[in-house]
């Protein structure tokens, strides 16, 4: 079942671009409509809902012993937003992980399925919509529910490491979302998102609260905080290069001490990222690079991204079309 969920997601995914009819915020008949600014994210929710599919990989060739060695690690997420109306919409996530130590036999895991909803809303300052360069104000929330069914990772994990727990490299690679991966309990979590767009430049900041409970014989309560600030800027109207930079951190769950909780396993280190995203009509591919804060490790990034565009013009058309026939009442 997993698998068959897998393939649907990633054949939606790479199946938007040929579905989408126009570029997001492109309108062919009337190009002065066009809005360039930029905004799509592969971590952060979007507060007007939009149906888009993505594709995300990480990987990394970092471990204890080096930026680059042989003991390669990675992690995959296949996540669909679905529209309901504007301003909301709800997705769902399979993340999985890979490890292909050197030597050592090849290890895979399924991580924790995600459903969720998402929505919010955009303010405007100005009246014409057309305006790319008026100021913009999004805020928005979501609610997570992550079904407990990851793996434990294995000794594969760490490679030619010999103290190490292979769960938390895994986690470490998702800083801002370590609750994809975490093994053994049930969690959920909460988002609020708010960003601020003036012509091509965009700003936002995202916080959760993840409240979970362990699945052991003694459960115990964990809570999570994360946070996330991003910049992007529309370099034109095919690419937009970002900066994003987030942690999540527990808050409060197993631990002796303030010190626990500031190395507890369930904490992943702060974590920047350079990337781009190209906007090629419908298909919005992303490269990037995050450097692991506290390690040092690289992490390298691609997301297979596509966004179902609103296409004005057959809105606009159909809007004429009524009032023709309205003339004949």
């Amino acid at each position: 079942m997993l698998r068959r969920l897998a393939l649907g997601l990633l054949t939606f995914g790479l199946s938007a671009p040929a579905l989408a009819e126009t570029p997001v915020g492109y309108d062919e008949d009337d190009p002065a409509e066009t809005i360039t600014r930029p905004g799509l994210t592969h971590d952060l929710l979007d507060p007007e809902g939009r149906t888009r599919f993505h594709l995300i990989t990480r990987l990394t060739p970092s471990t204890g012993e080096g930026k680059f060695t042989n003991d390669v690690r990675a992690t995959i997420m296949a996540r669909a937003h679905i529209r309901v109306f504007e301003g909301l919409a709800v997705n769902a996530a399979l993340p999985a992980a890979s490890a292909w130590p050197d030597p050592g036999a090849d290890a895979y895991l399924v991580g924790n399925i995600r459903l969720g909803v998402e929505g919010g809303h955009a303010f405007y300052v100005g009246d014409s919509r057309a305006d790319a360069a008026r100021p913009r104000i999004a805020l928005g929330g979501a609610f997570d529910l992550y079904l407990p069914t990851a793996a434990t990772a294995n000794n594969a994990f760490c490679g030619t490491v010999d103290a190490c727990d292979g769960t938390v490299l895994v986690r470490d690679l998702n800083a801002y979302e370590p609750e994809s991966f975490i093994d053994d309990a049930l969690m959920t979590r909460l988002r609020f998102h708010a960003d601020f767009s003036m012509a091509i430049f965009t700003a936002g900041l995202e916080l959760s609260l993840s409240p979970g409970l362990t699945l052991d014989t003694n459960p115990e309560f964990i809570m999570l905080f994360g946070w996330m600030v991003r910049g992007a800027v529309a370099a034109g109207p095919y690419l937009e290069p970002f900066v994003e930079i987030g942690s999540s951190r527990m808050a409060t769950g197993p631990s002796n001490g303030l010190l626990d909780l500031l190395v507890s396993n369930y904490t992943t280190p702060t974590t920047i990222t350079l990337g781009a995203r190209a906007h090629l009509g419908g298909f919005d591919p992303a490269l990037f690079l995050s450097v692991d804060a506290r390690d040092g490790y690289l992490i390298f990034g691609l997301d297979l991204a596509s966004v179902f565009a609103t296409d004005r013009r057959s809105a606009r058309e159909a809007g004429e079309t009524r009032d023709f026939l309205r003339g004949f009442d």
